[in-house]
């Protein structure tokens, strides 16, 4: 059963502290995230964070499930990480496809003793990985993806940091919801906006403009929310550019 400490006891020197520098860590982490406005940023700060606050933490990467169901890594502490990541998706196999696919933290205290994910295990080694720990980011049931803690040892993750990497992957998850959302949203209106312009110049129909803007994302490998800003920022249809500042021409 618990116990009661006696009236006035003084806590153990050295406790508070640590205590102290979690929650300032994560009053940090909370202002931060809540005020990035771009999926790029967000997930840029919360690697950043999980080395940071989790303290058996050597790097850490995100995996992304996309709109069309394929799932990358775009931001990472090391080449190393984004590499281990790449392995699981070229495979098939790994602890964070686990952690997407089955919807629960994954973990290996010794990569060198596990037997699950086969293929991927020996080639994570090889690039200096020992233990891992992956957490399901979601919301409301919906996966966004997965924040992968890498470490060069083994052993490396006691339950404080389990507890601190599960309350940064909640955090970061509502965080890179709220900047996904605000990204469609500005996408559809800018693409709604270069739509319109172009029916008022061209005078054609509303699918027809929008089959243009896409026809030049195609071409160009640019993506169509980027062609429709160029499109808008120039006021000029023949002045579409693409991420390498070509000109884009004639939309048709």
């Amino acid at each position: 059963m618990p116990t009661t400490e006696p009236a006035g006891q003084a806590e153990p020197a050295g406790q508070a502290e640590p205590a102290g520098d979690i929650a300032r860590i994560f009053a940090d982490i909370a202002r931060v995230l809540l005020a990035v406005e771009t999926v790029d940023e967000t997930l840029k700060r919360l690697v950043e964070f999980a080395v940071e606050a989790v303290e058996g933490c050597d790097n850490c990467g995100v995996s992304i499930v996309q709109l069309g169901g394929d799932i990358t890594t775009p931001v990472a502490t090391s080449h190393s990480v984004t590499k281990c990541d790449e392995l699981q998706y070229e495979f098939g196999e790994g602890p964070c496809l686990s952690a997407i696919w089955e919807q629960q933290t994954f973990e290996s205290d010794d990569l060198m003793q596990e037997r699950r994910w086969p293929q991927w295990v020996p080639r994570a080694v090889e690039l200096g990985a020992h233990s891992l720990v992956s957490f399901r980011l979601f919301v409301k049931g919906d996966t966004l993806g997965a924040l992968n803690l890498y470490a060069g040892k083994p052993r490396a993750f006691d339950d404080l940091d389990r507890a601190v990497g599960a309350i940064l992957a909640s955090h970061g998850a509502i965080a890179l919801a709220g900047a996904q959302r605000k990204e469609r949203y500005e996408g559809a209106v800018v693409v709604a906006k270069a739509t319109g312009m172009l029916m008022e110049r061209r005078g054609i129909t509303s699918a027809q403009a929008l089959e243009l803007l896409q026809r030049a994302a195609i071409r160009t490998d640019t993506r169509l929310q980027k062609v429709a800003e160029r499109f808008v920022g120039r006021h000029d249809p023949q002045a579409v550019t693409n991420e390498q500042g070509r000109r884009i021409e004639p939309l048709q």
